[in-house]
């Protein structure tokens, strides 16, 4: 009975996670919004914590989460996880023989790389370099690979909702992640979840205080291995139970014939009735931590250091309106992409090379794909930890209370070697005439120049008053030539 509850509880939270994001573009009145499963990860939580060494309020949804598995375990492993649920829904049970099954479930020594990952990931966070964070976390890596490569293949209107079909660059790294995890499911369950998984391995550490836990009888039990040969985590649970591995996914207890396994709290033992009390810590050696610390310290350092060459300037770089100070902001984005899939305009993709090591796949501006509508603010509304800072309308238009001033990203130039009235002597004014800032950030000057005919004309060429201009990019984006005019971060 219970297993089908949990099986009812993923399917109903793996369709919330996926309504939530389709949602995302509309109103965000409700209870609920699209970073729910951010707000309530305690790896993400804790994470930014540490690289901001400060509380972030925004995800305190995630003390109910560690405070539930200091009770229960890895519930939300295989009861929550939308990740988890996608690999369970991937794996076919093959008609092999029970021995086979049974050692196909067994623990393995290679199952520590999961602890080894959070170690490195709490480390660099601790040193002030948390980039690491959003590339691992389940949450964060599902969420991003629907954002930037399943959602962009959809494209469908069903009048209560819409999906239209965006441009990513190189969302296809993100597809070939998320597909690569499903398909080893389909033959090892829960591959990612064993070996990899970094909230896993910390919700498997926090399980070692849990109270209520699966426990054999050992009296009823007749070690036919039917437990270990279904057991979603690798666990052992017919020999000495690993708690840290358990995800209560309830199958053993549901498959037992003899009724020896049950969840429950901790009992006095007896001649009858005696229950496996094991705690089993991960068993890493001491070379081994060793190296894993200094591999963390040694990439930290290396990005404080800013030891890793940047191929392309920084003046390229600019992040959307509301964006932390780069430090910080690199300290707190998790790289989810919420961001990006709220965007009207398709204009926040993920850096790839800009910024180095440490600004991969962050969001920032490509005003040749798109331009910041300059009446949005939805980008700073879904960041679920203020990376983007949330601002208003007036506060990004420095309109009401801000008048004066708005929200500057970027100042634009004109390349006067490309701009058709600079080399052609011909007119054009469509930056002057799509520039949406009042007064406006591109006005225009008359030049006297004589034609191919011999004859004198006038020629209103376009200039930029950088004081006014706030590096919105429409000027950019909507240009007859590229790079004529182009914006850059300097100035903000």
């Amino acid at each position: 009975m219970i297993k089908r509850v949990r099986i009812v509880y993923q399917f109903v939270l793996i369709a919330v996670f996926f309504l939530l994001l389709i949602f995302a573009d509309y109103d965000r009145s409700t209870i609920i919004h699209e970073h729910f499963f951010l707000e309530i990860d305690p790896l993400v939580f804790i994470g930014i914590s540490l690289s901001n060494f400060a509380i972030y309020g925004g995800l305190a949804g995630s003390f109910i989460i560690i405070l539930i598995s200091l009770f229960f375990g890895r519930f939300f492993c295989s009861w929550i996880c939308p990740l988890g649920t996608l690999q369970d829904v991937c794996h076919v049970q093959y008609k092999k023989n029970l021995k086979n099954k049974i050692e196909k479930n067994r623990y393995r020594k290679a199952y520590i790389t999961k602890y080894l990952l959070l170690i490195v990931l709490l480390l660099t966070s601790l040193l002030g370099t948390s980039q690491l964070l959003g590339l691992f976390d389940p949450i964060v890596l599902l969420t991003r690979s629907v954002v930037t490569a399943v959602f962009p293949s959809l494209d469908f209107n069903l009048g209560i909702f819409s999906v239209h079909s965006q441009y990513y660059q190189l969302g296809w790294i993100s597809l070939s992640l998320l597909l690569s995890i499903l398909v080893v499911a389909v033959f090892f369950p829960r591959t990612w979840c064993r070996l990899l998984c970094p909230l896993g391995a910390l919700l498997g550490l926090l399980s070692f205080f849990s109270i209520f836990r699966i426990r054999r009888n050992d009296s009823k039990c007749t070690n036919c291995g039917l437990c270990t040969s279904v057991c979603n985590g690798a666990a052992d649970p017919d020999k000495n139970h690993r708690n840290s591995e358990c995800i209560l996914c309830m199958n053993c207890k549901n498959i037992c014939p003899e009724n020896a396994i049950s969840f429950a709290l901790p009992k006095k033992s007896s001649p009858e009735n005696k229950f496996a009390e094991h705690i089993n810590l991960p068993e890493i050696n001491r070379r081994t931590l060793i190296s894993t610390l200094a591999a963390g310290s040694l990439f930290a350092l290396s990005q404080k250091a800013k030891s890793i060459p940047l191929p392309i300037p920084s003046e390229t770089l600019i992040r959307p309106p509301g964006a932390l100070a780069e430090v910080k902001f690199l300290n707190t984005c998790i790289k989810c992409d919420l961001c990006m899939k709220v965007c009207p305009t398709n204009v926040i993709q993920p850096v790839i090379l800009k910024g180095g090591l440490a600004s991969f796949w962050t969001p920032s501006l490509d005003y040749q794909i798109g331009h910041c509508e300059y009446t949005c603010t939805k980008c700073s509304e879904v960041c679920p930890t203020q990376a983007i800072k949330r601002i208003s309308i007036e506060e990004k238009l420095g309109t009401g209370q801000f008048a004066g001033n708005p929200i500057k990203i970027g100042t634009a130039f004109i390349n006067r070697s490309l701009c058709i009235p600079y080399t052609q002597q011909i007119p054009c004014l469509v930056c002057q005439e799509v520039c949406p800032t009042s007064p406006k950030a591109i006005y225009t000057v008359e030049v006297s120049r004589t034609s191919k005919g011999q004859q004198n004309v006038k020629i209103a060429r376009p200039i930029v008053d950088a004081s006014t201009c706030i590096g919105c990019g429409i000027c950019q984006r909507e240009c007859p030539v590229n790079y004529a005019i182009y914006v850059t971060s300097s100035g903000k």
